[in-house]
């Protein structure tokens, strides 16, 4: 059996980033790196149990989260695939820390559509930086966005017979 490489998911990545979930998103993300300084990245879920890193737009910070976007991390154990499975708090985000990376937290909210969950929005930080108070912060500030991109996409485009 084949499985693609990472070259062809990175470039898989580049394609889907001009695609309009990309497009439509990237006004969002930068708005969460706005307010929170930290690198925002927006997934969707991958091949077999992986998210795949589509769009992102780089913090602020000297020490920041750089692009991954190409890249694959884990829906078991991640913010990012914790929302993409489902699974969120009554909140409306998932804060997860040190799972992929030692001292990086992340900090998630599902983008939703009448199919379900299109994709996640998540802002990506030192854990240093991203405490208790600053998560609760940064879920509200990606929640907002993540609602906000999820009505845009509520609407069905075209009609079914």
């Amino acid at each position: 059996m084949f499985h693609a490489g990472s070259r062809i998911i990175q470039l898989g990545a580049m394609a889907l980033g001009r695609q309009e979930l990309v497009r439509t998103a990237e006004p969002a993300l930068r708005r969460i790196v706005d307010a929170s300084g930290e690198t925002s990245y927006l997934s969707i879920r991958g091949v077999g149990d992986r998210a795949l890193y589509i769009g992102m737009v780089e913090g602020t910070h000297a020490v920041r989260h750089t692009s991954w976007v190409g890249r694959t991390i884990p829906l078991q154990g991640t913010a990012a695939g914790a929302v993409l499975l489902g699974d969120v708090p009554e909140c409306g985000y998932m804060v997860v820390r040190s799972i992929v990376e030692p001292d990086v937290s992340a900090v998630a909210a599902p983008i939703t559509w009448a199919g379900g969950i299109a994709g996640a929005l998540s802002v990506v930080g030192p854990t240093y930086r991203i405490n208790e108070e600053r998560a609760e912060a940064f879920g509200r500030i990606v929640s907002d966005e993540a609602r906000a991109l999820s009505s845009q996409f509520s609407t069905p485009h075209s009609k079914s017979t």
